[in-house]
């Protein structure tokens, strides 16, 4: 299973082009950018795992919210940090198609039946090298989990039960049907 150390050491030590502060910066800056509107929903503890289902705004698509789900493991967690492993499941087109067969590969993929058959494939285009990187929802979701403590973050949850959990499809025809709509308004036609 993955951890936040062991994913920026996988970083720095891949094929990639761009340094890992260059990456890190941009995360960062994906991050105070979407802070603010990014909504835990709900925090369930139990012995081993405490599992957080975070609602993260497209930046691309306004109205449009991924499903980001964190599930840590270790025993008696008080506070989330980067060396706390992890699981996730993030149906956001950036993840599914540069990401989740890698973390599936690590055993750190949630929900797998949630994502197409095509998880099963390698990201021979966007990950060409298998890089276990963040996208932007992921690592935003992951900084807020290790701002404050398990027992502050709950009080900030907005439901008392776990929410649904849509599959990556469901999402990406919510994703075109916004996209579509966008470009209508854009370009004035009225239908």
């Amino acid at each position: 299973m993955l951890t936040c150390k062991t994913m920026l050491k996988n970083i720095s030590t891949g094929q990639s082009a761009i340094p890992l502060k260059y990456l890190l910066a941009g995360l960062e800056k994906d991050f105070s950018e979407l802070r603010s509107d990014i909504q835990l929903m709900y925090l369930e503890p139990k012995l081993m795992t405490i599992t957080m289902y975070y609602k993260a705004p497209s930046k691309t698509v306004p109205g449009l919210k991924y499903d980001v789900v964190l599930e840590f493991h270790g025993n008696r967690l008080v506070k989330i940090n980067a060396d706390t492993p992890f699981k996730v499941y993030c149906n956001s087109p950036s993840f599914y198609f540069r990401y989740a067969n890698t973390f599936k590969n690590h055993n750190s993929l949630l929900y797998v039946e949630k994502y197409p058959a095509m998880v099963e494939d390698e990201a021979k285009v966007r990950n060409p090298t298998k890089v276990s990187g963040f996208d932007k929802y992921v690592y935003s979701c992951l900084r807020l989990s290790m701002l404050d403590t398990i027992e502050n973050l709950r009080q900030t949850q907005y439901m008392q039960n776990p929410p649904e959990v849509e599959t990556f499809n469901k999402k990406r025809f919510e994703y075109l049907k916004y996209q579509k709509l966008k470009k209508i308004s854009q370009d004035g036609i009225i239908v």
